[in-house]
């Protein structure tokens, strides 16, 4: 069962309900940006598998820039809070805690919630996020040399994420510089042939939280690219769901 509700009137911006069960954790998934013919089925499988998912509408970072999108997250997130009865989300409206999930952009998204938006009073504890093939350090992911620019052409993935910025937006743009000695647990999920967003941007952050004591996992899909359908096989996303059921009691 799936159901729309608009959570920020001024800019237009709707979230859909998808599987809600009262005694499931709450989990919000974020788009990836670009053209992602799966993520209503991957959204489905996971609810499927005993979460509630919200699946998230956000403004552009690349038009209206990457605070406004925190913010819509942000938003969301209060929005399914305040609205958690009528919405069926009793594990919400009791613990206070959801997770966020999403593929490329969204997955750097929920990582920048995550890590740099702490929750105030009046928004729910984001208690677990998994990134999946997600960019993590802008800064260093937009460097490349003049040779690398002619041959791949036109800006890369961090590039687009924050366009026309300077050293320091992409530095706190990404979540790796962040405030990671107060992270909730992270599951990155990434394949390991992917040249859009290399699968060091997983390794770099899941080391940086297991440098600062936090609890971090990776998931790696062997012979896989960015954002593969190979990512969204059966063994993956429940392996996921069950991790999110875990770190959201």
């Amino acid at each position: 069962m799936t159901s729309t509700a608009l959570y920020d009137e001024i800019h237009g911006l709707s979230l859909d309900l998808i599987g809600s069960n009262g005694s499931a954790p709450t989990v919000v998934s974020l788009g990836s940006g670009f053209a992602d013919p799966r993520r209503a089925e991957r959204e489905r499988l996971l609810a499927a598998c005993g979460l509630s998912v919200a699946s998230v509408t956000v403004r552009d970072p690349a038009e209206s820039g990457y605070a406004a999108a925190v913010e819509d997250v942000q938003s969301a997130s209060t929005y399914l809070l305040v609205h958690a009865d009528e919405l069926g989300l009793a594990s919400l409206a009791a613990s206070r805690r959801l997770g966020l999930t999403g593929v490329s952009r969204g997955g750097w998204l929920a990582a920048l919630v995550a890590l740099t938006a702490p929750a105030t009073a009046a928004q729910p504890v984001i208690g677990a996020v998994s990134p999946w093939s997600a960019p993590t350090d802008l800064w260093t992911g937009s460097r490349r040399s003049g040779l690398e620019a002619r041959v791949f052409g036109g800006p890369r993935v961090e590039e687009q994420l924050a366009p026309a910025a300077d050293d320091e937006t992409l530095r706190s743009a990404s979540p790796i510089n962040g405030s990671l000695a107060d992270a909730p647990p992270f599951l990155f999920v990434y394949g390991d042939r992917d040249i859009i967003v290399p699968p060091e941007h997983s390794r770099w952050l899941h080391e940086a939280l297991q440098r600062n004591g936090r609890e971090s996992a990776l998931i790696a899909v062997g012979g896989v690219g960015h954002d593969d359908a190979a990512l969204d096989a059966p063994t993956i996303i429940s392996a996921v769901a069950s991790w999110f059921t875990a770190a959201l009691p």
